[in-house]
């Protein structure tokens, strides 16, 4: 299985800086976006190796705004008209967002003329023709235009399903969003809409005729007649709403797999790197954070890297192979007789003493699949009695608050 994670990086943006907008750095610089940035792509990885296998193949991207203005001006002026100019506390965290990203080995993406939204539907689009399945992290609704069997869509800590379409467009039809946006309008991206039609009105008449597109075309046959009226006498700004409100899947982007490929396990500079980031943004918790999730993570890599040199030192050298034991020799010691020894060159040992029982483990947390095979590759028995289950080293971990189970 192949998926591609995409974080609405933009919107991301947005949101935390209105939420966190007083937190600032001890020389006054606004930091709140930042924060909550970093704070996400933290998540945001340990959602990733929560929903995927270990040989599974993973891309991640965050997708980013160019500028506010794009073609959508070009067809409707007034597009997003109602919004003041960006508050200069914001404009100021941007470059630091984009350090961030970075510094957290997400890799970024953005196309001008075009909103991250429509990047976000055209890397949808490629993804899914070349066999992908597609995870978007976005609190935007107009993505469910997008959701199916294989585009799946994170929202505030819960997964999207039918319900909540349903509960936002009065349809359980992903595919039917933009006509009824486009009958309906948008307050909040000033999509006009037809002036007289609410939400209920748009999904029962795009119900009914299926697209926007057929419901002009049999206008004359919708009932009562002020409701004809009202789509008869707007026409026009139906289908510039309709424009408007579908996100493009034509952009121009390709989906790299080198450069976009989620990195399992963190080198100690790649650490390192967040660290002082998040020394220099002072974001201590964060920090405090980071240095706990990912001390497990270079345990058990020294362990594995120890452990393999090991076995290929052994791959040279004899075998030693030990004489299984009967089930009355292991009831009745008087009747063990001393192991028979059997030197085969050029096999991987295998030897195993009958008098010393194996040696345990010793204590560690493991909180993700990766690090739980990594850990099982890394020690040295079959008894693994010590060690934490991820499910329950996710439940202790700081994050146990976190929904990421899907339903």
């Amino acid at each position: 299985m192949k998926t591609l994670y995409l974080l609405d990086a933009s919107g991301l943006i947005f949101r935390s800086f209105y939420a966190m907008s007083e937190v600032k750095r001890s020389d006054e610089m606004p930091i709140g976006a930042v924060f909550g940035f970093c704070s996400t792509l933290f998540r945001m990885r340990d959602l990733i190796l929560e929903h995927s296998k270990d040989d599974e193949t993973v891309l991640w991207a965050g997708v980013f705004d160019v500028a506010r203005r794009n073609f959508r001006h070009d067809i409707y002026p007034d597009y997003k008209g109602q919004r003041r100019q960006l508050p200069q506390e914001l404009v100021v965290q941007f470059p630091l967002v984009r350090e961030a990203c970075q510094t957290f080995g997400c890799p970024l993406r953005e196309v001008p003329n075009f909103e991250a939204d429509d990047v976000i539907a055209s890397y949808t689009a490629l993804a899914r023709s070349q066999g992908y399945r597609v995870v978007i992290l976005s609190d935007d609704k107009d993505f469910m235009q997008l959701y199916g069997p294989d585009v799946e869509i994170y929202r505030r800590g819960n997964w999207i399903r039918e319900q909540h379409i349903y509960d936002e467009f009065e349809t359980y039809n992903g595919q039917q969003v933009p006509d009824i946006q486009a009958l309906a309008g948008d307050h909040a991206d000033w999509i006009p809409g037809v002036r007289g039609i609410g939400i209920k009105t748009a999904a029962d008449l795009i119900k009914r005729y299926g697209s926007l597109e057929a419901l002009l075309a049999q206008v004359h046959t919708v009932k009562p007649a002020h409701r004809r009226e009202l789509l008869e006498s707007q026409q026009q700004e139906a289908r510039i709403s309709l424009q408007l409100a579908t996100l493009r899947q034509d952009v121009n982007v390709t989906l790299d797999e080198e450069s976009m490929a989620f990195p399992r396990l963190l080198t100690e500079e790649a650490v390192k790197r967040m660290q002082d980031f998040c020394e220099i943004q002072e974001f201590h918790s964060l920090k405090k954070r980071i240095a706990t999730k990912f001390a497990t993570q270079t345990k058990v890599a020294t362990q594995v890297k120890v452990t393999s040199q090991a076995r290929l030192a052994t791959q040279t050298g004899p075998v030693t192979q030990t004489k299984v034991v009967s089930q009355a020799e292991s009831t009745d010691p008087s009747k063990a007789s001393s192991p028979t020894e059997v030197t085969t060159p050029g096999r991987v040992s295998e030897h195993k003493s009958l008098s010393a029982p194996p040696p345990l483990p010793s204590f560690q947390w493991v909180q993700t699949r990766e690090e739980w095979r990594l850990f099982i590759t890394a020690s040295p028995s079959k008894n693994r009695t010590s060690i934490i289950s991820p499910r329950n080293a996710y439940s202790s971990s700081p994050f146990r608050g976190y929904n990421t189970k899907p339903r």
